[in-house]
């Protein structure tokens, strides 16, 4: 790694669970004989591999979230979005919530976008200790009517909960933004 605390991110990643690969990783040349990428063979090929494991049923959240990233990825936000709620029915997680709420996000679909980040904050399928998951419900919330006291709430856990990171990884880019 060139950055060498990007290793021991990685790492605690991995160690918390945090980042549970269930594809592997798709090799992607960056460019062919003519000089340019082979990034849509890639692309098509965890597809593919993402549909599979899900047909199987042996994929797991990150067969759902790998499939969705590449199909908004393709310009098939329908079918993302819709994978997205299978993939709940099957295995409500964090993660799928997120990735709900940040696709509704995208679209303008603020409460449903609200309500998936809510659903990412909650003690039995969510991650109620992740900063991010209360700054992503906060950002929704403040674009809502009659919200903003529930975002200021929101951005006030997110602040209690990223302090002790600052305090540990002080010129930690990402918690620094």
């Amino acid at each position: 790694f060139a950055d060498p605390g990007a290793g021991e991110a990685l790492f605690r990643a991995r160690a918390e669970g945090v980042l549970d690969l269930d594809l592997e990783p798709v090799p992607v040349k960056r460019n062919d004989a003519r000089g340019g990428s082979d990034e849509a063979e890639a692309i098509e090929h965890g597809h593919q591999r993402a549909e599979s494991r899900i047909a199987q049923r042996a994929g797991g959240v990150n067969s759902y979230a790998n499939l969705s990233a590449v199909l908004l990825r393709t310009d098939r936000a329908d079918e993302a979005e819709a994978l997205l709620q299978q993939g709940l029915k099957a295995r409500p997680s964090s993660q799928l919530y997120t990735n709900l709420g940040n696709l509704l996000y995208n679209r303008g679909r603020y409460v449903q976008a609200a309500e998936a980040f809510e659903a990412a904050l909650s003690a039995d399928k969510g991650r109620p200790g992740d900063y991010l998951m209360w700054a992503n419900w906060a950002d929704t919330l403040l674009l809502l009517p009659g919200r903003g006291e529930q975002a200021r709430e929101g951005y006030g856990r997110a602040l209690q909960l990223i302090e002790p990171l600052l305090a540990r990884y002080p010129k930690d880019a990402t918690l620094l933004s």
